[in-house]
This record gives C-alpha cells, structure tokens and sequence, in this order.
C-alpha cells in the first residue's frame, strides 16, 4: 500500500501542484477582480441592470446571459453571443448600470487574462467538456491517495503526538518522512471533503438526471411569441416570487426559448454568489412560468447544489476561504515534502 501511495503520488504530482497552485488564485479571484475594477459595492438595481444591458448591446454587440461575478454585491459579468470560436465578457456595475472593462470569456488562450486561465485550467484544463471528465480523474486519484495517506499514516494508541508533532531526529531520511506523514494528517479530513466536492461539482448534471432532482423547465410554446418585457420586468416578476432573492444570473430569451431564466440568491442558501433558486418568467408577459428553490424540492437537491459552496469555502465567508486557501497551501507543501523525501531515499538507495 505504501508503494502504491507512492507512485500514485509521483505520478500525477505536477497536475495536482497546478490544481492547489490555480486554486489558491481562485480563492479570493472575485476580491481582486473587484479591486481591479474599481466596482461600487452597492446593492443591485433592475433599472441599473437594465440600462447596462442596453449600453452593452448598443457598443459590444447581444447579449446572451449575464452573472454575479464578483465579491461585492452589484458586480456583474455580461456574456455576448459568440462570433465564431469568440465569445466577449463585459464587465458592469449592476447598482449604477456602468461598463467598467471586457476581456475575452471563451478564445485563443494567449489573448486571456491570467485570472481567466487560472479559472480554465483549474476547472477544465483548458479542454471545455473532456477537460472537465480529466478534472474528475484528477480529483479522484488526489482523493485515493489522500484517504490512503491518512489510512497509512493512523497512529497506534499512543503514538498521536509524535504523528502530530514530530521529533528531531539525526536521519535525514526519518526527519522527512516524520514531517510529511504529520504535515499529511493534520489537515487530510479537511481536504478529503473539499476534493470530494470538488469532483462530484464535475458531475453535477448526471447526479440530477440520475436521481430525478433537475429543476423543472417549462415547455416551449407552440406559438413563439415576441420578446416585449425589458429585463427589469422580468427581474421584479422573479423577485416577487422570492422577495428576499438577489438576483444573480439573468439568461435571455431566445425564438427557442421564449423566456428569461433568472436565478436568485437567498439568504437560507450555502451558495453565496450565484444562488441556487430558479424562476422562469415569460418574455411577452412576466409571467412566472416555473419556480424551484432547493428548500421547496428534494433534500438531496439541496446538497448537490451545496456542492461549490462547500469545496470553494463559500458558505463561510472569508472564513471558509482561507480555509480552502489554506487546504491549498498545505496540498503544496505536502507534494513538495513527500517528492523530497523520495529524491532522499533515491539518492541513499543509489550510493550502497
């Protein structure tokens, strides 16, 4: 077993460097995007969000969907319809309907910013939907591995201080050993649940499906009728449904999809920034077509979609962020550690 830890270990070492090491960006990307950006930091208006969509529309080109995308409430990321492989991000102020900046979402990974790949290859190593089933490989050898270093590393009775806190010893070889095994237990439950999170997020989609928890969607109308509510409607029909609901993801209607998705965040959800609440509202009239909020549906609904909040450290604030940056860090410093003390073993291995 302790072979097979090992050599699991050197094997996919370097991708599980860059996963910790592009996670540890993530971890407060929104704060330093928002500081970047100069955002305001108020609470969202509809008429705000209104007007910034008709001032993308009019200098970028459609819109396709807009998200939450920062730290502070307010901020929203509004994603244009692609043109060929592009596709362009705009950056507004959802309290006071300013563009501030675009960057490039979806293109040429050359021309996108450093927080943007960070985001790509950490989710998907750049690959969209196969990177992402590489994601999921990657997180569940990390996961093997990890629950078999804590298995390997279990202290006998007795024997939890000197596993917590390792002696000094005059072996070079037993020192390192000592300090990767202790470094190794400290925070392993901790980041056992966080990668296990992390790799189901992967296969959220066939977890719904599976077990019949997908939200409803309405059925597409026969007739498709023009579009003749502005989004602010639609935003207020959905917030009327859930008052206590901040939007967060507005995806517009289209000929095949004659209704605005709106999604909500409430303050019952573990899920901080995008929400978990979903409201259809018809394009022609704001009728609310469909609702579902986790707290309405199945149980186990709920925890799927508990899933980012909970490998991201988002349901605990600033807290469970540094939590996760710190899970991180250790990832490093335990790879970092445990490949040292197989170049010492090597190299002793080598001179008898």
């Amino acid at each position: 077993m302790l072979r097979l830890h090992r050599y699991l270990s050197l094997t996919v070492a370097g991708i599980w460097l860059l996963q910790a090491a592009t996670g540890l960006v993530l971890s407060f990307h929104r704060q330093l995007e928002d500081e970047w950006l100069g955002v305001s930091g108020h609470r969202v208006n509809a008429e705000a969000v209104d007007t910034a969509i008709a001032r993308v529309s009019a200098q970028y080109g459609t819109v396709e969907e807009l998200f939450a995308g920062g730290a502070q409430p307010g901020r929203f990321d509004v994603l244009l319809q692609h043109e060929a492989e592009r596709q362009t991000r705009v950056w507004i102020d959802g309290a006071d309907g300013r563009i501030l900046g675009s960057d490039l979402w979806e293109g040429p990974l050359s021309e996108m910013e450093p927080l943007h790949l960070a985001y790509l290859f950490h989710n998907e190593f750049f690959s969209g939907p196969l990177g992402k089933r590489f994601v999921s490989l990657s997180g569940f050898l990390l996961l093997t591995n990890l629950v078999l270093g804590l298995w390997l590393a279990w202290p006998a009775r007795g024997r939890w201080k000197q596993v917590l806190f390792p002696p000094k010893t005059r072996s070079q070889s037993s020192s390192a050993m000592l300090l990767h095994r202790s470094i190794g237990f400290w925070l392993a439950p901790i980041a056992i649940f966080i990668v296990l999170c992390g790799t189901l997020m992967v296969w959220r989609g066939e977890i719904e499906r599976g077990l019949g928890i997908a939200p409803p969607k309405p059925e597409v109308a026969e007739t498709v009728k023009p579009v003749v509510i502005r989004p602010t409607t639609a935003i207020r029909a959905a917030q009327a449904r859930y008052p206590d609901g901040e939007l967060a993801i507005l995806v517009m209607p289209t000929p095949e999809r004659p209704w605005y998705l709106i999604r909500l965040t409430r303050p019952s959800e573990l899920r901080a920034t995008l929400g978990t609440t979903i409201v259809y509202v018809d394009a022609a009239d704001g009728t609310v077509l469909a609702a579902w909020s986790p707290e309405e549906g199945h149980p186990v609904a709920a925890a799927v979609d508990s899933l980012y909040a909970l490998h991201t450290g988002e349901w605990a604030g600033t807290a469970g962020r540094l939590l996760t940056f710190s899970v991180g860090l250790w990832l490093i410093a335990l790879t970092v550690y445990g490949f040292r003390l197989w170049l010492i073993r090597r190299r002793r291995a080598s001179t008898l």
